[in-house]
């Protein structure tokens, strides 16, 4: 990695990243500071394509995805991508690293889709306010759930009454019991 002069060829540190990533089964891939894709590992492209994206439409729309979140880099920050029209799957891309080549995204299937979904079948309840209920039965205030579904808090607590009138519940520790039990029967 040290080239004539001594020093560390960067191209040949990141190849190394991109290495090591890959065989550690870590799906992910490094844009510049100009929001321009360097690089995706073999397991990040194959989640991107069950989504329905391929590398020339993932590049087109990566700026405008990720733009907001690198305002204000942190380690752990996250997004959450649904699928196209003709894909159920749904990912979710999360800052890894930053370097001086860029930054690093790790990307995931996000296991959560099939959980919301189950919850939305058994209690005939909206997409939002199955994610809603899903979030009450990890434990989340009405402010947590706020701020990861980017609504205000009075937007979730509408959609918490909407919920308790549909599952005919009187609180959200009834709403959760019903909704892990449901979930834990479909396991």
């Amino acid at each position: 990695m040290l080239n004539t002069l001594g020093m560390i060829d960067k191209s040949k540190v990141m190849l190394s990243t991109k290495f090591l990533l890959d065989s550690n089964g870590l799906s992910s891939f490094l844009v510049d500071k100009s929001c321009v894709i360097k690089w995706y590992t073999p397991d990040a492209m194959h989640l991107l394509e069950q989504c329905g994206f391929d590398k020339m439409t993932f590049s087109s729309k990566i700026q405008s995805l990720l733009n907001p979140m690198l305002q204000k880099a942190e380690i752990g920050k996250y997004i959450t991508i649904d699928g196209n029209s003709q894909s159920k799957e749904r990912i979710t891309i999360t800052l890894f690293q930053i370097n001086d080549e860029g930054f690093i995204f790790a990307v995931k299937r996000d296991q959560n889709v099939n959980k919301v979904e189950i919850l939305k079948q058994k209690f005939s309840l909206t997409q939002r306010e199955a994610e809603i209920l899903y979030w009450v039965c990890q434990g989340k205030s009405n402010k947590d759930m706020a701020i990861i579904l980017d609504i205000s808090p009075r937007t979730v607590n509408k959609h918490l009454e909407a919920i308790f009138s549909k599952m005919m519940v009187e609180n959200r520790t009834t709403a959760a019991n019903m909704a892990l039990n449901s979930l834990l029967s479909n396991s």
